[in-house]
């Protein structure tokens, strides 16, 4: 049976975050987060649905690497919209592994519940304050990229 590498800081090769938000300032927000905190990290951005699916049907067709994390803003603008993405990468084998949080200004208790029946890996409220977005992606990168043993298909399409 193969073991899996349990050093820190092991989902950092080859790494990069696929960030779907259509708020232009908090893209810009993550975007930069990212970099500061995710140094070894390549931040992918998409501003809608399709146009993150289309990034990872491009990944699979070029055999480039997947993202290690899709950070998912559920009202692209609607929500339904940010559940559709999560139902075709949940519904796709090439994809469903991939660990998914969604994101949102939205604390209805619906919504909450929704993304999680839908595939969601997490859900997490957006920060209120500058503060909060360093906080939320120091914690995020401590959980997702330093301590999560992540499946093999995160890291390479071809894999599939």
């Amino acid at each position: 049976m193969e073991q899996i590498d349990t050093s820190l800081g092991n989902n950092c090769q080859q790494a990069s975050v696929l960030v779907v938000e259509d708020n232009i300032d908090e893209h810009l927000i993550m975007q930069y987060l990212l970099r500061q905190h995710f140094k070894e990290i390549l931040p992918i951005g998409a501003t809608t649905a399709n146009q993150a699916l289309a990034y990872l049907e491009n990944c699979q067709a070029t055999d480039s690497p997947l993202p290690s994390l899709i950070l998912l803003d559920l009202y692209l603008p609607k929500p339904e919209q940010g559940w559709w993405l999560l139902q075709q990468i949940r519904h796709d084998a090439k994809y469903q592994s991939l660990p998914v949080v969604v994101i949102s200004r939205s604390t209805n208790r619906g919504d909450v519940e929704q993304s999680y029946r839908w595939g969601a890996n997490s859900y997490i409220p957006k920060p209120q304050n500058p503060e909060g977005w360093v906080r939320y992606f120091q914690t995020l990168r401590r959980y997702w990229l330093d301590m999560v043993a992540l499946p093999t298909g995160t890291i390479v399409a071809s894999q599939f």
